[in-house]
């Protein structure tokens, strides 16, 4: 397509990289009845795949989203025990540092007391 064509007030009708856009009933009437009935053809071909096949594709990736339901469960207890185990030693820590403080005052308590 010529610039002068781009530009004679088309300008909505055409993309930036310069390709005329054009209706479905212009596109089909353009190219023929060849390639028409290709079209036809892969798309009557997809559907019909579509139909018969597609349930089976389910049914045929069953077993390996099975076992990747299995793993996502495996790893989330996972991830719920080492929560369970992070609070747990987090609780333990709070309680050491409560005693350490407590020893800590108890002996600057002591030492003003042998002053």
């Amino acid at each position: 397509m010529s610039d002068s064509q781009r530009d004679s007030g088309n300008s909505q009708r055409v993309t930036p990289s310069g390709f005329e856009m054009v209706s479905l009933e212009q596109f089909y009437g353009r190219i023929g009845p060849n390639v028409r009935r290709t079209f036809e053809n892969m798309a009557t071909s997809t559907l019909s795949d579509l139909e018969r096949f597609g349930h089976s594709t389910n049914m045929r990736n069953q077993p390996e989203r099975e076992a990747t339901d299995r793993a996502n469960s495996a790893r989330e207890a996972q991830d719920a025990a080492q929560q369970t185990e992070n609070r747990r030693l987090l609780d333990r820590i709070e309680v050491l540092e409560a005693e350490n403080l407590a020893l800590k005052q108890k002996l600057t308590r002591l030492e003003s007391k042998q002053d």
